[in-house]
C-alpha cells in the first residue's frame, strides 16, 4: 500500500472495536471504541452482549472518523475497510498464543458489530464500504505497526516477534492491517462486479427473442 488515499481500518468485536486512518505507511489516527455495558437480554451463558448502545457507539465512531477523512480528502468516497466473518473452525488463539474454543455467543456479538459498521457505511452519503476477509490481521512482527500501535510493554521484550492479541491496541493493529488490505479487496470486488454484470447481460440477450 503506498501514499495518496486515506483508508479507513475496522476491527470489528464484541468487546472492543478498533479503527484507523492510515495512508500508506502513515498512521493518521487510531481509537478503540469499547462495550462498557452488558445488553443481553438472556441469561450470562447464552445472552448476546451486544445491543443498541454499543452500536450507536459504533455508528458515531465511525461517522465522526468518515468525516475526519472527508475533512482532508474530500473530493470522492471515503473508503471504509472492514473486516468480514467466516464460519468459525472450531478454534481461535487466545492471547498466549494457544487454541480455544469458539464461544458462539461472542461471535454473534462480533457479527452485530459487523452488522451496525456495515450499515452505518453503506447509509454514509460521503463513505463506500470495502469488505475484506479475514486473515491473519493483527498478528505480524510488531516492528511492522507504527509505534504507536506498540505498547512499551510491548516493545520491553522486542519487536522482532509476532504480536498478540494481549493488548487493547491489538484491535488497532488489525485495523491498521485491514486498511493496508483494503485497495486489493476493492480491486477485486470491482472486477468480479464487472465480471457478474457481464455474464447477466449475456445472459439476458441470450434470451431475447430475434
Amino acid at each position: 500500500m503506498t501514499g495518496g488515499r486515506a483508508w479507513v481500518g475496522i476491527d470489528p468485536g464484541y468487546n472492543d472495536t478498533g479503527i484507523v486512518v492510515r495512508r500508506g505507511p502513515t498512521l493518521m489516527f487510531h481509537t478503540i471504541v469499547h462495550r462498557d455495558h452488558d445488553e443481553a437480554t438472556a441469561d450470562a451463558k447464552r445472552g448476546i452482549q451486544v445491543g443498541p448502545r454499543y452500536g450507536m457507539a459504533l455508528a458515531a465512531a465511525v461517522t465522526d472518523v468518515v468525516g475526519r477523512v472527508w475533512a482532508v480528502d474530500g473530493h470522492e468516497p471515503v473508503r471504509v475497510a472492514v473486516e468480514d466473518l467466516t464460519a468459525p473452525g472450531g478454534r481461535v488463539k487466545s492471547a498466549d498464543g494457544s487454541q480455544r474454543l469458539v464461544q458462539p455467543r461472542h461471535l454473534a456479538g462480533a457479527a452485530k458489530a459487523l452488522a451496525y459498521i456495515e450499515l452505518t457505511v453503506a447509509l454514509h452519503p460521503l463513505a463506500r464500504l470495502v469488505r475484506v476477509p479475514p486473515a491473519k490481521h493483527g498478528q505480524h512482527l510488531l516492528r511492522t505497526y507504527p509505534d504507536a500501535l506498540v505498547t512499551a510493554a510491548e516493545r520491553q521484550h522486542g519487536t522482532n516477534r509476532g504480536a498478540r492479541h494481549n493488548a487493547d491496541l491489538n484491535h488497532c493493529r488489525s485495523a491498521w492491517d485491514i486498511a493496508g488490505g483494503g485497495p486489493t479487496a476493492d480491486r477485486i470486488t470491482i472486477a468480479l462486479d464487472i465480471t457478474r454484470a457481464a455474464i447477466a447481460g449475456g445472459r439476458s440477450s441470450q434470451g431475447d427473442p430475434k
